[in-house]
């Protein structure tokens, strides 16, 4: 059975006048080019904008989404161990509020994007001109939880004494703490 809790708690991303444009195409950039064209460390795109001039198009905290362009390779999130591509489109979020100016927007990265292989390498392929980042609408920031949202693993406790204890638990929010003093004798290996 799937239990859902709504929460009006939550808050509200408000978006640009991008991100909150009418129709889908609105709210797509396409870039023209990126601070870094090695794919070292991209921390800057400059897209196109079908918004003119608007002192509020991109919000920090906007999000974005890469979506596929014929002809331009799927920009999409590499594994954090093995470098695999994986099926995430890669997603990013302004750091900072960006106004377009003449149909242009230079969108600031909150994290910067790196296609060359390495250990910070987040992307599969480079940044290019041409392809499209969709941004996303304001919208109401939360989070999933499947199963049992904060799990602790802790080793039984073995029986000695004195082995005193007080626990705690709080009816609202389900967390326990269990306190304890004394000595757990310990294995030593003497060779």
């Amino acid at each position: 059975m799937l239990n859902i809790i709504l929460l009006n708690l939550l808050p509200v991303h408000v978006s640009g006048t991008v991100g909150n444009a009418s129709a889908a195409s609105d709210r797509q950039l396409t870039v023209v080019s990126t601070d870094d064209p090695t794919g070292a460390k991209i921390t800057y795109i400059t897209c196109t904008t079908t918004d003119t001039t608007d002192a509020s198009a991109i919000l920090a905290g906007d999000m974005g989404e890469f979506i596929h362009v014929a002809g331009k390779t799927d920009v999409k999130f590499v594994t954090t161990y093995g470098k695999s591509t994986t099926s995430q489109a890669a997603q990013v979020r302004a750091s900072a509020d960006c106004a377009s100016s003449g149909g242009t927007v230079v969108l600031t990265l909150a994290t910067p994007l790196q296609s060359t292989s390495g250990a910070n390498q987040n992307i599969n392929t480079n940044i290019v001109a041409g392809m499209k980042i969709q941004m996303v609408p304001s919208h109401r920031c939360g989070l999933l939880v499947a199963g049992k949202g904060l799990m602790c693993a802790m080793p039984q406790l073995p029986e000695t004494t004195p082995f005193p204890s007080a626990s705690k638990a709080d009816e609202k929010s389900g967390v326990s703490m269990r306190v304890y003093w004394g000595e757990i004798p310990s294995r030593i290996n003497v060779d």
